[in-house]
């Protein structure tokens, strides 16, 4: 019994969640996760992230846009929302800052592929939800928190590859 109230306890603490939340000064929506990764040093875990990007995109030297010093920015990744039963194309940007065993990630910058933010078919002027496209919210917080929960999970399960 003590054995499943810890495992339990255990994925309830590791599962992460962030919300969307909205730039003061940018107006837009963004999701950013601090990810605790042990005995890891920054440049490990730049590479683990790297490793990550090419086995999570289908063209990763496309998504990849910079990789300056301690940090890999993307700005091509894409993904489709349904809003109002239709599925809507959107470019999303991502950025990964390194410190010895953690990794900040942000996914940002959500537009349409006409460049209008994702803010605007969600959220009413003050901020609040549009009833109508609350589906989508969640299914657009789910996508993100599952993008940046497949980071944590590869860099977490970096164990050597056993023969």
């Amino acid at each position: 019994m003590k054995k499943a109230i810890l495992i339990i306890f255990t994925l309830i603490s590791t599962i992460s969640i962030s919300q969307l939340k909205i730039d003061s000064v940018s107006n837009r929506m963004y999701i950013e996760k601090v990810i605790e990764v042990e005995n890891q040093t920054k440049v490990e875990i730049y590479n683990n992230s790297l490793i990550w990007f090419a086995q999570t995109f289908k063209n990763s030297d496309e998504v990849i846009t910079a990789k300056v010093e301690g940090r890999i920015i993307s700005g091509n990744y894409s993904e489709k929302y349904t809003i109002i039963s239709s599925p809507v194309s959107f470019t999303h940007s991502i950025e990964l800052k390194f410190k010895d065993n953690k990794v900040k990630v942000k996914i940002y910058n959500v537009n349409n592929y006409l460049g209008y933010p994702l803010r605007q078919f969600l959220l009413k002027r003050n901020n609040t939800k549009r009833k109508m496209y609350n589906k989508t919210y969640i299914e657009i917080e789910e996508k993100l928190n599952n993008l940046s929960n497949s980071l944590e999970n590869s860099l977490k399960n970096k164990d050597e590859e056993k023969w």
